[in-house]
């Protein structure tokens, strides 16, 4: 991430605020962007919660029950 010491040495070294300003505007929308593909991913998990549920009930019912081997 870009500091506020490093903006400042940019700001500096180049003389104008443009740079920075423009550095820090690139920054912020790749982390917008990145957001939206966590999200996105966090939705998927979230639907996909039900079937893994299902898939695990049903290898438990198709386990045999190791306190009860009669049934």
């Amino acid at each position: 991430m870009l500091l506020l010491s490093e903006l400042k040495i940019q700001v500096g070294t180049i003389g104008t605020s443009q740079t920075a300003i423009a550095r820090t505007i690139t920054l912020a929308t790749g982390l917008a962007s990145d957001m939206r593909e966590v999200k996105a991913d966090i939705r998927q998990i979230k639907t996909d919660i039900p079937s893994i549920d299902a898939s695990i009930e049903e290898m438990l019912r198709l386990l045999p029950d190791r306190n009860n081997p009669s049934t």
